[in-house]
C-alpha cells in the first residue's frame, strides 16, 4: 500500500504518511484496518499520521510532562489535515483545519500524534465493530477472541497493542471505559465539561465526554492531569470509600462478581483502614433520593420498576434524544445504503423515539427531571472526597461475532451500570485487575471502577495510582487464588471466597439494622445486628454497630465488650474506639477512655469527637473539688 509525504515538519502540524486511495479514498480509509510495516497488527488506525509536538525548552528547564509519549485519536475527533469521519463513510470527508482542544493539550504537553484509530460507525456501540473495517472491527490484544469493546475501540487496541502510548476517545455511555475494560488497560472517562469539546464530533451533548487510555497508571495519572489542566499538586487520599455492593453481585458470571467483591473490599480497607469503607446499595440510595424514579413505566411490563431500572430507562430516554437531535439532520440528507445495518436500526430507533413524542405530544419531562435529581444527588453524596467502587462492566467481555441476541444482553447488562457516571456527568477511571480463565473463551480481562463527584479527576487519578501502586496486584491475586480454590472445592465450596453469601445475607441485616437505628428503634436495631453475627460472626462493622445501639439503651457493659472484639478484628476502627470510649467513661473506666480517645488522634489526627471528648475529660480531671 502506497504512502505519499504531505508537507514539511512544523511543530503541530500534520507532516507525514497522508494515505493516497484516489476515487475510493472513503472506503479505504474506514477499511484499511491493519497497516502494512507499521506496526498496527491489530488494525487499530484507520490513518498513520505525525503531528509534531510542542518544542522541548532548552536545559536547564525540565522537559514538557509528556516528552517522548506517543498517541493517537479517535476518529471522531478533530485533527488538522486529516478528515474526521466517525467511522462512517457516508460522514463528510472535509479535512479538520484546526486541532481539537484536547489534541493540543497533548501535543503542547510534549506527546507526539501518530494516528487516527477507528471507532464503532457514529461512536454509536459498545462491541467495537464496525461492518466498514477489513476485519469487522480492530483485534482486542488481550484476547483475539473477544470484541475490544466500543465506541473507542481503536484507540484502546492501539495502547493495548503498544502501538502508542496514550489514547484520546469519547465517553458517551461507557466509549472509553467498556474498551478499557474490554483490552484490560486503564480508561479515564473525565468529568463533563471538564475537557473541552471544541473539535469533538457532539453524539449526545449532556451525555458526552473526552477520555483518556493508558497502559499504566502513572502514566495515566500524568496525561491525565495534562488533560484536566490540573496543577501540580500532592496526591489526594479519598476520605471513603463506597463499595457498590448491589452492583458489583449482579455481576455474572458468579465468579467475575466474587472477585470484584474479594478485591474491593481488600483493597479499599488496606488503603485506607476498614473504618472508612461502607458497602452500600445503589438502588436504597435512589428510591431514597429520587423519588421521580416512582412515575417512570415501561410499556409491557407490569408494576414499579425498581430504582436503578427506572434510572437506566430516564437516562436512555433523554440519551436517544438527544441522539436524535444529533444525527438526525446528517441521516436525512445522507445515502443511508452506505451505513450499516446495525448502526442504521440504533439512528432509526432514536428517530422513531424523537417523532412519538412529539405526535403524542409527550415528552420526556419527568425522565429529564429523574436524571437531573439523580445527578445532584449522586454528585452530592460523593463530594468532600469519597469515591465510589463499581464493576466497569456488568458482564465479562464477550466473544467477536456473537448473536445478536447475546450481544444485545450484554449491551443492555453493561449499559446499567455504566449509565450511573454517564447520565450525572461524574468521571471514573475504569482500573484492570489481571485476567480469570473462562471455560471456551480462555484468559478474560477483569475491571473495577471508581466513581467520584463532579470536577473530582484528580482524585480518582491518585487513588488509582495509589491503589495500583500499594494494594490491588495483592488483593487481585488473593481474590483469584480463593476463587481458583473454590472451583476446585480445596475451600469448602461457597464457604472459600473472601465475600460469600453468608456475608451478602449478614450485610443485608446490618442494613436493616442501621434502617431501625435511624428510626429509633434501638431494640431491634440490636437485634438485626445480632442475627448479622449469627450468620457471620467475621463481620467488625455488626459489632461496632451494635454497640452503638447498646449506647442508646444504656447498656455500657456489653457496649464496650462489643467495641472490644470489634477492634480484635480491625484494630483501626475508629468508630469503634470512640464508641468504647463513651462506654469505659459511663463504667468510670477513665484512664482506659482516655487512651481510646487519644488513640483515635493517632489515626484520625483531625477527629473532632475525640477531641472534644478528650477535652471535657480533662476539664473534668483538672476541676478542683470544693471545700
Amino acid at each position: 500500500m502506497a504512502f505519499v509525504v504531505a508537507g514539511v515538519a512544523v511543530a503541530g502540524a500534520l507532516v507525514l504518511k497522508k494515505l493516497a486511495f484516489g476515487g475510493r479514498r472513503t472506503k479505504g480509509r474506514l477499511a484499511r484496518g491493519a497497516l502494512d510495516g507499521e506496526g498496527d497488527d491489530c488494525g487499530a488506525l484507520v490513518e498513520p499520521l505525525d503531528v509534531e509536538p510542542a518544542p522541548c525548552p532548552s536545559v536547564p528547564e525540565s522537559p514538557l510532562k509528556l516528552t517522548g509519549r506517543t498517541f493517537v485519536v479517535m476518529d471522531n475527533i478533530d485533527v488538522a489535515g486529516s478528515p474526521t469521519q466517525c467511522g462512517c463513510p457516508s460522514w463528510p470527508l472535509d479535512e479538520a483545519e484546526t486541532n481539537a482542544k484536547c489534541v493540543d493539550a497533548l501535543l503542547g504537553a510534549g506527546a507526539r500524534c501518530v494516528g487516527k484509530a477507528c471507532c464503532d460507525e457514529l461512536a454509536f456501540g459498545m462491541e467495537g465493530e464496525n461492518v466498514h473495517h477489513r476485519s469487522k472491527g480492530p483485534i482486542n490484544p488481550a484476547n483475539p477472541n473477544l470484541v475490544p469493546g466500543g465506541s473507542s475501540s481503536g484507540p484502546a487496541v492501539a495502547v493495548a497493542s503498544g502501538l502508542c502510548d496514550l489514547a484520546l476517545g469519547t465517553d458517551t455511555d461507557g466509549g472509553v471505559r467498556a474498551p478499557a475494560a474490554c483490552c484490560g488497560i486503564f480508561g479515564l472517562r473525565t468529568t463533563r465539561g471538564s475537557v473541552s469539546s471544541e473539535g469533538v464530533t457532539p453524539l449526545a451533548k449532556s451525555f458526552d465526554s473526552v477520555g483518556l487510555f493508558a497502559r499504566d497508571a502513572a502514566l495515566l495519572r500524568q496525561a491525565g492531569q495534562v488533560l484536566i489542566g490540573a496543577a501540580e499538586s500532592d496526591p489526594l487520599q479519598p476520605s471513603k470509600f463506597l463499595i457498590a455492593q448491589d452492583l458489583i453481585y449482579a455481576c455474572k458470571p458468579e465468579s467475575y462478581s466474587q472477585v470484584l467483591a474479594d478485591v474491593a473490599q481488600l483493597s479499599a480497607s488496606r488503603l485506607l483502614g476498614s473504618a472508612n469503607v461502607a458497602q452500600v446499595k445503589v438502588e436504597n440510595f435512589l428510591a431514597k433520593q429520587v423519588p421521580e424514579l416512582r412515575e417512570l413505566k415501561v410499556e409491557g411490563k407490569a408494576g414499579q420498576l425498581s430504582s436503578l431500572e427506572a434510572s437506566y430507562v430516564a437516562g436512555t430516554r433523554k440519551l436517544m434524544l438527544e441522539c436524535a437531535d444529533s444525527l438526525g439532520a446528517f441521516y436525512g440528507r445522507t445515502g443511508r445504503g452506505k451505513m450499516g445495518k446495525s448502526s442504521r436500526a440504533k439512528v432509526e430507533a432514536a428517530l422513531e423515539f424523537q417523532r412519538r413524542c412529539q405526535r403524542e405530544g409527550e415528552g420526556i419531562e419527568v425522565e429529564l427531571k429523574a436524571v437531573e435529581t439523580m445527578g445532584d444527588t449522586l454528585n452530592e453524596a460523593l463530594s468532600r472526597g469519597k469515591v465510589l467502587i463499581v464493576p466497569s462492566l456488568g458482564r465479562l467481555p464477550i466473544r467477536r461475532g456473537a448473536g445478536r441476541e447475546e450481544a444485545g444482553d450484554w449491551e443492555s447488562a453493561n449499559y446499567r451500570v455504566l449509565m450511573l457516571a454517564s447520565s450525572a456527568g461524574l468521571p471514573q477511571v475504569s482500573i484492570p485487575l489481571g485476567a480469570v480463565d473462562v471455560a471456551g473463551e480462555g484468559r478474560v480481562p477483569v475491571s473495577i471502577g471508581l466513581v467520584g463527584a463532579r470536577g473530582s479527576d484528580g482524585l480518582l487519578l491518585d487513588a488509582c495510582h495509589a491503589l495500583c501502586k500499594k494494594v490491588l496486584p495483592l488483593a487481585f491475586q488473593q481474590a483469584s487464588k480463593r476463587l481458583k480454590q473454590r472451583s476446585s472445592g480445596e475451600a469448602g465450596g461457597a464457604k472459600g471466597g473472601l465475600i460469600d453469601q453468608d456475608k451478602l445475607a449478614a450485610a443485608g441485616l446490618k442494613d436493616q439494622g442501621n434502617q431501625a437505628f435511624r428510626e429509633g428503634r434501638y431494640y431491634d436495631a440490636v437485634q438485626c445486628y445480632s442475627q448479622g453475627i449469627q450468620v457471620d460472626d467475621s463481620m467488625p462493622v455488626l459489632y461496632s454497630n451494635r454497640a452503638m445501639a447498646l449506647l442508646k439503651l444504656g447498656n455500657f457493659v456489653d457496649a464496650e465488650a462489643d467495641c472490644s472484639t470489634c477492634l480484635s478484628l480491625d484494630p483501626s476502627n475508629v468508630k469503634a474506639l470512640l464508641r468504647r470510649g463513651t462506654a469505659r467513661a459511663y463504667l468510670a473506666q477513665f484512664q482506659a477512655a482516655l487512651e481510646d480517645f487519644e488513640h483515635v488522634l493517632v489515626l484520625e489526627p483531625n477527629n473532632v469527637a475525640a477531641a472534644q471528648e478528650l477535652e471535657r475529660m480533662k476539664e473534668a480531671f483538672s476541676t478542683p473539688a470544693r471545700e
